[in-house]
């Protein structure tokens, strides 16, 4: 099934201010997946450019069009790290 996001140009510059300014490697990451796909890359390009499944990739997106931002933090709890987005 597919899902018709509606994401404004406030949501483009939203992404892009906390792409720039954001420190966690687990969200950053999910960051640039949105971005990717604000741009116009398809969720299976954006999977095999981040080495992730096109349906997590899928999930942070409705995850960012549901609740923005917040919603893209991790809540598993713990202080885990991105294997692929290692931020000092």
């Amino acid at each position: 099934m597919k899902v018709k996001h509606m994401f404004s140009d406030d949501d483009r510059q939203i992404i892009e201010c906390a792409l720039k300014n954001e420190k966690n490697g687990v969200v950053k990451e999910r960051l640039i997946a949105i971005n990717m796909f604000l741009q116009g890359l398809e969720k299976n390009s954006i999977a095999k450019q981040l080495n992730r499944n096109k349906d997590t990739v899928g999930r942070w997106i409705n995850s960012f069009d549901k609740g923005g931002i917040e919603e893209l933090y991790d809540s598993r709890g713990g202080d885990r790290k991105s294997k692929y987005f290692n931020i000092a």
